[in-house]
């Protein structure tokens, strides 16, 4: 019983880490400079599966490109997308904010907004790929 629940331990193990390896490979492959200076919708219809639906917004980065906003990958945010934008046409924006950045940049106009910057990150704070206008 006990080789029984270490083997299937064993196989649970293998099959998270090729499900990283593989979710790590569709990252790297994926073409993030087709989607520059283009609706961060666009972007996110096309990520590979698996991330999660509660974004991140900010306000991180040179105040000139805006909002930011952030996609992670579960479990632990294994991996993750940073994405800021250029030139802000739905959002207004503003050099001090009094308010949140999910409050002064709503998920439904930011995600409207031409993407200036992408960049994809490993839980390890390594950079995997990165495309900007800038």
């Amino acid at each position: 019983m006990k080789s029984l629940i270490l083997c299937i331990g064993v196989m649970v193990f293998i099959n998270q880490s090729d499900a990283q390896t593989t979710l790590e490979n569709q990252l790297r492959n994926f073409p993030i400079e087709s989607y520059l200076n283009k609706p961060i919708d666009s972007l996110i219809v096309n990520l590979p599966s698996g991330y999660d639906t509660s974004f991140v917004i900010g306000s991180n980065g040179n105040i000139n490109r805006g909002a930011s906003l952030q996609i992670n990958y579960p479990p632990n945010n294994q991996f993750w997308i940073d994405i800021f934008i250029t030139d802000a046409q739905f959002i207004t924006i503003q050099k001090d904010l009094n308010v949140q950045p999910e409050v002064a940049w709503p998920l439904h106009l930011l995600r409207k907004e031409k993407i200036g910057s992408i960049t994809l990150f490993s839980n390890a704070y390594q950079i995997i790929k990165h495309v900007d206008i800038y």
